[in-house]
């Protein structure tokens, strides 16, 4: 796809009611929201700064970490691009192309970002089932493809508008990006519709088998907050794209709901370390006080069944062993909880 050709005449799109003029000022008026989820992502990114520090720089690295990064300041570095992009008047033709390409192809990659820290969440939740793993990341990479190639065919619409001295007024996706425009929220809806029906489920499961610990309650009560607040978000972008003219496309952000889905998305993730933590110390308070969480949260930063492995079931093998701890064994497992946590 080659987006140096040269800049055509956009016009208007076709049952427009007003002018050019008109037209680009509804930009600007979709850039107010983008304003706000700027400020959103700067927040949020000051009041978890304690946290973040204790919780994740301090902490052992792996990958959960690496994309926790990469979601939490990706999404910062993408709502910089996308202010200049839309509120600097004085970018030229080709700036204002390079600016508007950068700004909307990090779209789908903060969102790849976002959907992998919720896949790692159910992964651990079904402590890394083989078929359970292969089955939900094939899911992943189909969606995420998707979302990429939507993107693709959204921005081979992207040009300015230009005024009568040649300056530029502003950069919006037309043609064909116009009529996929709603399209882009899909791949994440069945994918967030698929990840919390298996919470819930596991969820169920665990209620059954008299399985209640506090990170448990934490992966399911964040993870419904997040599907329904985002899900709320992303179908009613869906309704305005597939409902309404033109002129209303304004309306729809989609760089809101991607800040508020980084920024949920990330604060699960630490309320699942501190929660983690917190579960360290009563079991071992002296090294909790002595030494950082790198140093008593063993296997949190690696593949997420640590989550469910140390810390939830306190030194039991088996969820039945964790719903019924007078079971064989149980001994044997407290000892070796001891062991570790004297290693440690």
């Amino acid at each position: 796809m080659n987006y140096s050709t040269p800049y055509v005449n956009y016009t208007l799109p076709v049952g427009y009611p007003g002018t050019l003029a008109d037209y680009v000022q509804s930009i600007f008026n979709a850039g107010y929201l983008d304003v706000v989820a700027t400020a959103m992502i700067l927040f949020d990114t000051v009041i978890v700064i304690g946290d973040e520090i204790q919780l994740v720089w301090r902490g052992r690295w792996g990958i959960p970490t690496i994309v926790y990064l990469l979601n939490h300041y990706g999404i910062l570095f993408q709502a910089v691009l996308n202010q200049v992009a839309v509120n600097d008047v004085y970018l030229s033709q080709d700036h204002c192309l390079q600016w508007n390409l950068a700004s909307n192809w990090f779209i789908p990659i903060v969102m790849m970002f976002v959907e992998a820290m919720l896949v790692l969440r159910v992964t651990a939740l079904y402590q890394n089932s083989f078929y359970v793993s292969i089955s939900i990341w094939s899911l992943y990479t189909i969606c995420v493809g998707i979302m990429f190639l939507l993107t693709g065919m959204l921005l081979a619409g992207v040009g300015p508008f230009g005024s009568a001295d040649g300056s530029v007024l502003a950069c919006d996706i037309r043609q064909l990006g116009e009529n996929l425009f709603y399209t882009l929220w899909i791949p994440s809806l069945v994918l967030e519709t698929v990840l919390v029906l298996m919470t819930f489920w596991k969820g169920l499961l665990h209620r059954r088998s008299g399985v209640n610990t506090p990170l448990l309650t934490v992966l399911e009560r964040d993870g419904f907050m997040y599907f329904f607040i985002v899900f709320g978000v992303m179908a009613g972008n869906l309704a305005i794209c597939m409902t309404v003219q033109d002129v209303y496309y304004a309306l729809v952000s989609h760089r809101l709901t991607l800040c508020i889905s980084s920024i949920l998305s990330s604060r699960l993730f630490l309320h699942l370390r501190k929660t983690a933590y917190s579960s360290q110390g009563a079991y071992n308070t002296d090294i909790s006080k002595e030494a950082p969480p790198s140093l008593v949260e063993t296997q949190l930063s690696e593949p997420l069944s640590g989550w469910l492995d140390y810390h939830e079931r306190n030194g039991y093998d088996t969820e039945e062993e964790i719903a019924h701890p007078g079971t064989v064994g149980a001994t044997d497992n407290n000892d070796e909880k001891s062991s570790i946590g004297k290693a440690e």
